[in-house]
C-alpha cells in the first residue's frame, strides 16, 4: 500500500472495473499493512478534517469538495456558541460555577450538534456507495443530498456493479 497524492483511477466501470468496490472499501474499510506508521499517515489523510480536504485519496467516495463545504458547515455551526460561551465566562470571571456552566453549555451546545451535523452529512455524502439501491430508490436522500452536496454523484449509482473480488485483501 503506499500512501501519495493525486493519482486515482478513472470512474468509468469499462476502465476500471474494480472502481465501485474501491469506493465503497475507502468509506467503510481499514487495511493494515504491517507498517504501523503508514497506516496512520494514511488514516489521517483520509479521515482528517482539514488534511483530508487536500489529501484524501482521488477515488473517496466523500469527495474533497464535499469534505469544504463540511468544514465550513462545521464552522458555522460552532463559530456562534463558541463566542457566546466565551463571552459569557469572561464576564463571571474564574469560579467553579462558571466552569461547570462552560463545560455544560460547551458540550451541548458546540461538540454533540457539531458531531451530530457531521454524521448525518457524511452518510448521506458516502450513501451512494454504501446503499446503492436505497440511494436510487429513495427520493428522500436524493433530495437531500442534492440539496447539501451539490454534485454528480447519481453517475455513481446509476452504473454500479458491485463485484466481490476473491483475491483482494480489504474488507
Amino acid at each position: 500500500m503506499d500512501v501519495c497524492c493525486g493519482g486515482g483511477h478513472p470512474e468509468d466501470p469499462d476502465e476500471c472495473p474494480f472502481i465501485f468496490r474501491l469506493e465503497s472499501d475507502l468509506a467503510n474499510c481499514y487495511y493494515w499493512s504491517g507498517e504501523c506508521c503508514r497506516d496512520y499517515i494514511y488514516f489521517v489523510c483520509q479521515w482528517h478534517p482539514m488534511l483530508g480536504i487536500v489529501l484524501c485519496h482521488p477515488n473517496h467516495p466523500w469527495s474533497k469538495f464535499e469534505r469544504l463545504l463540511m468544514f465550513i458547515v462545521s464552522l458555522m455551526i460552532v463559530l456562534a456558541p463558541s463566542a457566546a460561551i466565551a463571552t459569557e465566562v469572561h464576564k463571571h470571571g474564574d469560579s467553579a460555577t462558571a466552569d461547570a456552566e462552560q463545560l455544560f453549555f460547551t458540550l451541548f451546545m458546540v461538540t454533540i450538534p457539531d458531531i451530530v451535523v457531521g454524521a448525518v452529512m457524511y452518510q448521506i455524502a458516502i450513501l451512494d456507495s454504501r446503499c446503492p439501491n436505497m440511494a436510487k430508490s429513495c427520493c428522500c436522500f436524493s433530495v437531500a443530498q442534492r440539496l447539501l452536496l451539490p454534485c454528480d454523484s447519481d453517475r455513481r449509482v446509476e452504473h454500479f456493479v458491485f463485484q466481490l473480488d476473491p483475491t483482494s485483501k480489504t474488507c
